[in-house]
């Protein structure tokens, strides 16, 4: 199973204008944690580890893109889990790779995809996900339906945030500007009483 990735300002960090919502997700085990939770309530965690291997390819990878400000850290790991499914015992494997960006104290976190794979206990391919990820090859034209996708949503909620800073600015100038009439018109009162 694939699930679809998430981003997230780490709780406590936030800033009122990053559209990414707040989660307290500090790891890649915490996320994927609050996963199962979510998708399989009442599994059992047996085991975790982590995947040094994927977190190196991914600093490589960032260290070739360049540019960014932020100081950024890859965590990535597994998450083996136990339950019943039709009186089955069952094991499943979650596996995240998490990219986490700190600037201004402001800390955001992205998962790009979490992947599971499930069988019967003592059936389960711990290798599955990884020749599955390692052979998949996105269609082209999905990609660039993806990317003109993803900006919109970047130039709709972009101009939101416009729109919403715009609001607050011109709410604060009217509020500035009744208390300055507010005070020259008392001025002018006690000028008159003193006349």
């Amino acid at each position: 199973e694939i699930m679809p990735g998430f981003n997230w300002q780490v709780a406590g960090t936030e800033v009122q204008f990053n559209p990414c919502p707040s989660a307290q997700y500090r790891s890649a085990r915490e996320l994927l944690e609050a996963t199962v939770q979510r998708a399989r309530p009442g599994a059992r965690v047996l085991d975790y580890q982590r995947m040094p291997e994927v977190e190196q390819k991914m600093t490589q990878m960032a260290q070739g893109q360049g540019g960014s400000q932020a100081q950024v850290r890859h965590d990535a790991g597994r998450l083996l889990i136990g339950y019943e499914k039709d009186g089955v015992e069952m094991r499943e494997m979650f596996t995240a790779a998490v990219s986490f960006s700190q600037m201004q104290g402001n800390l955001v976190g992205g998962a790009g995809l979490i992947h599971a794979a499930r069988a019967p206990n003592g059936r389960l391919d711990f290798t599955l996900t990884e020749r599955i990820a390692n052979s998949m090859q996105p269609d082209p034209r999905w990609m660039e339906a993806m990317k003109q996708r993803s900006m919109a949503n970047i130039q709709r909620i972009g101009s939101a945030q416009s729109a919403a800073i715009n609001d607050w600015h011109n709410r604060q100038m009217a509020i500035i500007n009744a208390k300055g009439a507010a005070d020259r018109h008392a001025e002018r009162m006690r000028g008159n009483q003193q006349v």
